[in-house]
């Protein structure tokens, strides 16, 4: 006897990058996934405006650098994630 299956089929793969992972970046740059928007992690606002205000020190060139690309402030980066989108 055979069974019917419904097999669902996926068009699209969501991505999560740090922000400080560049080669990530890069690799996903190469097979073609486009950045979609910036996520947080997992952390309420007022959580994550804190400890954006308490790590100013951990920005760097390179979050400088993609925060000018993304048109925010860098500090903006420190408590959110990179979303990028794959079409498959």
């Amino acid at each position: 006897m055979l069974h019917k299956y419904k097999c669902a089929v996926m068009k699209e793969v969501f991505i999560l990058i740090e922000p400080d992972n560049i080669r990530s970046q890069k690799l996903f740059a190469k097979l073609g996934a486009q950045f979609e928007r910036l996520d947080f992690y997992d952390l309420p606002q007022k959580k994550a405006e804190k400890y954006e205000r308490t790590h100013l020190d951990l920005i760097d060139k390179d979050l400088e650098s993609l925060a000018s690309k993304l048109c925010v402030e860098p500090r903006c980066l420190l408590s959110r994630v990179l979303v990028y989108k794959v079409n498959i």
